[in-house]
């Protein structure tokens, strides 16, 4: 890989990076929003559909952190 590939490649794990502490800060605010439910709206639709947007979140996170570990070996 010439010097300008490897540049650009470092841009993108850069970008990975950012993408993912954003993504981590919305879990975060997500599951704090769940948690402050009360528990009758915990188990509720709305309790619900915020347990599945944690859910993939979660998974979201760990699909890009992947890559980015994968991205991050092909440049060294």
């Amino acid at each position: 890989m010439n010097a300008k590939r490897r540049k650009d490649l470092a841009e993108a794990i850069k970008n990975f990076d950012l993408g993912l502490s954003q993504l981590r800060e919305i879990l975060d605010e997500e599951q704090e929003a769940f948690d402050n439910m009360p528990d009758s709206f915990q188990s509720s639709d709305k309790g619900e559909t915020a347990q599945e947007i944690i859910t993939a979140l979660d998974e979201v996170i760990s699909t890009i952190e992947d890559a980015a570990s994968n991205l991050e070996g092909i440049g060294q």
